[in-house]
């Protein structure tokens, strides 16, 4: 009776379901205009941000104190994993917006996996009397 026992006990430990892994949050495969450049066409209207799997039909767009709010209109997703948004941009500007923060968080994952908060900074390039300012 004992060794049956003893041969049970390793096979119970085969049956157990392994532990899912966490997910992973979603990923921005592209973004227009380009995070982190400078001399952006300020002639750019629409928004959009690709990620790596689809997403729920929300956001969270967050003023930051790093540049200037554009501003931002109708955003909404196609295909599930790109969001479009109009835009209007001036010459010259520095702009800085999240895409979520600690607070807001509704950029999420069809599983419900929110974005990590991102910066997304840009600057435009001046008009042609700002240049002759300089």
């Amino acid at each position: 009776m004992h060794r049956r026992s003893v041969l049970f006990l390793p096979l119970l430990a085969l049956a157990r379901p392994a532990l899912a892994a966490e997910p992973t949050p979603p990923a921005i495969l592209s973004i227009t205009p380009t995070n982190g450049l400078t001399n952006i066409d300020p002639g750019i209207r629409v928004l959009s941000i690709m990620f790596d799997r689809q997403m729920r039909n929300s956001w969270s767009f967050v003023k930051s104190d790093q540049g200037e709010w554009p501003e931002i209109r109708m955003p909404v997703f196609r295909h599930g994993d790109t969001l479009f948004a109009d835009i209007s941009l001036r010459s010259g500007r520095t702009y800085a917006f999240s895409l979520n923060s600690t607070r807001f968080r509704n950029f999420r994952s069809g599983e419900g996996v929110p974005l990590a908060p991102t910066l997304i900074r840009f600057t435009t390039r001046p008009s042609e009397s700002q240049q002759t300012d300089l």
